[in-house]
């Protein structure tokens, strides 16, 4: 929505359902901050973003996307009416107040992280560690993948205000196109589709090198640091397995035996 359009005004009516859907249309308050109201709305988005993630910590793997299409779907159906009737209740055709369509839109355009990092979680590809438990999600951590799902989210949020203030194409289109609750819901639900086709650009170029790379980075020295305890009988041999061509040279093993070059080497008497 952003400024409010011109046009007629609407004649303020107060309807059993008018103050619930006004609450519902600024977003529980966010559109009543008296500086950019649309910039807060989508940060609401990107909050409900973060919670459904939240509420996807006990859900079964594979279950985020139905989850994250479940609350869009509520909050769209829910924003078109709570939107009209809004603008009945406000007087004013796209009120700047109503931002419960950059909610939706700013969800929109974050829609293809849960589809690329939730279904890499539920087919067990590598994924960021917000991402990875049995569940299929993990609590928030720090390491590669999460420092990508954060730079892709700020990349969704920066475009769907992009197109949201600039309208390109079918952006325009869709806001003169439609009237009341849809008219204010639509432009906001076309920008969230161009942002959201960003979003997945951006990551199939960088995200999943910069996690595949970060992760080999990672696993090499658990790799090789599991390989030299399988070659120890106990974890006290491990260093010397490491630096001994076998077993038998292993410092402290008890496997070398009591004379010989190698016997010689451990008493400290040297190789003849």
């Amino acid at each position: 929505s952003g400024p409010s359009r011109s046009g007629p005004r609407v004649a303020p009516v107060r309807l059993g359902f008018g103050r619930w859907s006004r609450w519902v249309a600024v977003a529980g308050g966010f559109g009543y901050l008296p500086v950019a109201p649309g910039t807060a709305g989508s940060l609401a988005g990107v909050l409900v973003f973060v919670v459904v993630l939240g509420l996807a910590l006990e859900a079964p793997a594979g279950r985020l996307p139905l989850l994250y299409g479940g609350v869009l779907l509520a909050l769209l159906l829910l924003g078109v009416r709570a939107a009209g009737r809004a603008e009945v209740d406000f007087g004013r055709r796209d009120d700047g107040r109503i931002v419960i369509d950059e909610v939706v839109g700013q969800l929109i355009a974050l829609a293809p992280l849960v589809i690329f990092w939730g279904g890499a979680a539920s087919r067990g590809v590598a994924a960021p560690p917000v991402l990875q438990t049995s569940s299929g999600l993990h609590a928030l951590a720090t390491g590669p993948g999460a420092l990508v799902l954060f730079f892709e989210v700020v990349t969704g949020f920066v475009l769907f205000r992009l197109f949201d203030v600039w309208k390109p194409g079918a952006v325009r289109w869709a806001e003169q196109r439609f009237e009341g609750g849809m008219g204010v819901m639509a432009d906001d639900v076309v920008a969230g589709m161009y942002a959201a086709i960003g979003v997945a650009l951006v990551h199939v170029s960088i995200a999943d090198r910069v996690v595949a790379s970060a992760s080999a980075l990672t696993l090499a020295p658990t790799l090789a640091l599991g390989s030299v305890l399988t070659l120890a009988p106990t974890p006290t041999l491990a260093l010397g397995s490491a630096l001994a061509p076998t077993p038998t040279l292993a410092l402290g093993s008890a496997l070398v035996p009591a004379s010989g070059p190698a016997w010689a080497a451990w008493s400290g008497g040297g190789l003849a």
